[in-house]
């Protein structure tokens, strides 16, 4: 009976210990099925991550090294456009002279923009995602493989047939360099994605090919042209020097005045060339330029006098300070009331043959005028308003205009 008692466990002992290896082999078995799988889905895509992610940290710190900071770099990366910024960065060099990145102008943050601080890490992780490694990866590998374990008999016998996969996962991941949670991640795709704390958008515009497309575009010798015309009206000696096609050409007669004017207007194109470039404009030159420009050229022509004292203006513009006449184009500073009466005389001689126009002797008059009673009341002359009025007219007729006292000025005819 003992016999057959020993034989009996013998049996069931020679049997347990056939189950162990069996489960031990199957365990095996598994884990090189479950590497293969996490091998297969996951190892490719680590490895496209790792490179795709060193393709973005160059575009960063490309962004970075143009002087885009990180909230800026977030925007433009979260929207994909980083290499486009670049490309049309490294094309304005080649295109424009002495270009300067201008991130500000590039990325538009959106109104009531706080700023975040992105890192590049963070930037990185946000274009790209987190890999959510928060599964245990034994756990996410049974759901990859559909498998579910159970201890077996090595597990009632208080064995752990777990640590066969452990270790032979280990090992993959040492020769391979990435982790088996990180292979359950990227085989199971678990990537999380967060929302970016800054919004703005991106503005790729080339003003100078926008210009050229609308054909609105001037040349220096258009600009000269058009402004020399635009001021024929306003300056002193203005006339038509010829005409073309585009109809006709003025110049001065004066030459002092045509050498002043042609500085001047090379001098507001230049400033206007170089505001524009400041603005990270550096197209060519158009219309709404233009009205700038004559603007700038109107304000300069309404105060501008020759080295000799005269204005250039057809309609000199009032000065404030009581130094210079309130009213007129002449420097009167410390005359007194002879050197006045003298000097109204010089200036209405014929200049170059040619004499005074009539708006200009007004407006010499009249400062003169004002200038010579401001005199007689500061030294405290005995000359009336009424008596400075009759010698100017006086002298408006030995020059060969007509004059008449209004009360409150002088009024020229010729």
């Amino acid at each position: 009976m003992s016999f057959v008692t020993g034989a009996f466990f013998g049996g069931m002992a020679k049997r347990g210990s056939e189950i162990l290896s069996e489960e031990r082999q199957e365990a095996i078995a598994n884990t090189e099925d479950e590497i293969k799988i996490l091998t297969q889905l996951g190892l490719p895509k680590a490895t496209a991550r790792r490179s795709k992610r060193k393709e973005k940290e160059t575009i960063f710190d490309s962004l970075k090294t143009q002087g885009f900071d990180g909230d800026e770099i977030a925007v433009i990366m979260k929207e994909g456009t980083g290499q486009a910024v670049l490309d049309h960065i490294k094309k304005n060099e080649l295109k424009y002279d002495n270009y300067k990145v201008r991130p500000s102008e590039i990325v538009r943050m959106d109104g009531g923009y706080e700023a975040h601080g992105y890192t590049k890490d963070q930037v990185l992780d946000l274009v790209m995602g987190k890999l959510d490694t928060g599964t245990p990866t034994l756990e996410a590998v049974d759901e990859l493989s559909g498998k579910k374990r159970s201890g077996g008999l090595t597990g009632l016998l208080g064995g752990n047939l777990d640590n066969v996969r452990t270790k032979r996962m280990e090992a993959i991941a040492n020769a391979t360099g990435v982790s088996m949670s990180e292979l359950a991640a990227y085989a199971s795709d678990s990537i999380i994605y967060d929302d970016i704390k800054v919004k703005g958008k991106t503005r790729l515009f080339d003003p100078a090919a926008a210009a050229i497309a609308a054909k609105d575009t001037y040349t220096s010798s258009q600009i000269s042209r058009g402004l020399t015309g635009y001021a024929s009206d306003k300056v002193v000696s203005s006339e038509i020097a010829g005409s073309d096609a585009q109809g006709p050409v003025y110049g001065f007669t004066d030459k002092t005045i045509s050498s002043m004017m042609r500085d001047k207007i090379r001098e507001i194109e230049n400033a206007k060339r170089i505001e524009k470039q400041e603005k990270g404009d550096y197209g060519p030159i158009t219309s709404k330029d233009m009205a700038e420009m004559e603007d700038s050229l109107d304000q300069w022509v309404s105060t501008a006098t020759t080295p000799d004292g005269r204005a250039i203006a057809l309609n000199p513009k009032a000065k404030d300070d009581g130094a210079v006449s309130s009213d007129g184009p002449l420097d009167v500073t410390g005359l007194s009331l002879g050197q006045l009466e003298a000097l109204l005389r010089d200036e209405l001689k014929p200049q170059n043959g040619r004499p005074v126009d009539d708006i200009m002797a007004k407006a010499i008059a009249e400062q003169i005028r004002e200038a010579m009673i401001a005199e007689a009341k500061r030294t405290g002359s005995k000359l009336t308003t009424e008596s400075i009025d009759t010698a100017i007219q006086r002298i408006l007729s030995s020059r060969g205009y007509g004059a008449s006292s209004s009360g409150n000025g002088i009024t020229v005819t010729n």
